[in-house]
Parts: C-alpha cells; sequence; structure tokens
C-alpha cells in the first residue's frame, strides 16, 4: 500500500513539474511580409530582421512600391530603382513605417508574456515611446501595435525564420 502511494505521489510530482514549463516567447529573427493601414493607403511589404540588421522593401502602395530601408547598427541605406543613398536611422521622420519598424522589432527580446488564447500567445513590448502589443503563435510574430499611434502591423510568412536577404548581406 505504501508503495502504490509513493508511486501516486512520484506522477503527481512529475505531471506538476511537467505543467510549470516556460512562458512563451517571440522569435527575434525572422523574414517574411507585413501589412499595415497608414492614413488612407494600405501598405505592404517584405522585413528581414537579422540581429541588428533589418531591411524592409516597400511593395505597395504604387508610390512607395521598390523602396527599400536597410538598416545597419545606427546607418540607413536607402534606395529606389537603382539609386541609393547613405545616412544615419534617425534621418527619417519617427512618423513612418521604416522608423516604426525600426524604433520596435529591436525590443522583441523584451516581449512579455501576457496570456494565451485559442493558440495566439499574446505579450507587451517595452519600447522608448511606449508599450507596443505583440501576438504570436508558437515564436512566430503574427501582430505587432505601436504606440503611440495604434498602427497595427500584421506579419505573414516564413516570421520564424530568418531568410538571407540580398539587402542585408551588402
Amino acid at each position: 500500500m505504501k508503495r502504490r502511494l509513493l508511486l501516486m505521489m512520484v506522477i503527481l510530482l512529475i505531471l506538476t513539474l511537467a505543467a510549470c514549463g516556460e512562458p512563451p516567447t517571440v522569435n527575434s529573427d525572422f523574414s517574411g511580409s507585413f501589412t499595415v493601414r497608414y492614413g488612407d493607403a494600405d501598405y505592404t511589404g517584405e522585413l528581414t530582421k537579422d540581429g541588428g540588421a533589418l531591411a524592409i522593401v516597400m511593395t505597395a502602395p504604387y508610390t512607395v512600391e521598390g523602396m527599400t530601408f536597410t538598416y545597419q547598427g545606427d546607418a540607413l541605406r536607402i534606395g529606389y530603382r537603382g539609386h541609393e543613398t547613405e545616412t544615419t536611422a534617425g534621418y527619417l521622420a519617427e512618423a513612418c513605417i521604416p522608423s516604426y519598424l525600426h524604433n520596435t522589432l529591436p525590443y522583441l527580446p523584451q516581449a512579455e508574456y501576457v496570456d494565451t488564447t485559442d493558440g495566439v500567445d499574446r505579450f507587451t513590448l517595452p519600447t522608448p515611446s511606449g508599450s507596443a502589443a505583440v501576438t504570436a503563435s508558437s515564436g512566430t510574430l503574427k501582430s505587432l501595435t505601436v504606440a503611440p499611434n495604434g498602427l497595427a502591423f500584421r506579419f505573414e510568412g516564413s516570421m520564424g525564420d530568418t531568410a538571407p536577404d540580398k539587402a542585408l548581406r551588402n
């Protein structure tokens, strides 16, 4: 009888310990596409983040299609139709899509887990401009709502894996 009781207690302990895992995290290096509504227009683009490097290629609307923004540390390279210029990351206004992404995504490793609903993990992300809201599924970034204006980015594709990108190799 004592052995059965001891065995049941050991099994209960193992099950309890197995349930106490680490909270989910968000992958901080990834590539994929994004969409965001800014003003009266819907913007789309491709994004690759690998360590301190961030490459953004705008794909819509036609007014920004083909523009590239490559951040490496404090350096920013802007390209369009074969023309490029290099400047500092602070050159662009803070209220533009590349700046919002550049000023928020580096903080992903600091995302604080909130809860999980229907397989979607919710996080808060402390940034210098305020708290951002993040959702992820199995570590894959799904959405980012930046502070202070509530701009809501939606992400798709292989956001969990970093793919080599020509813009990051230059």
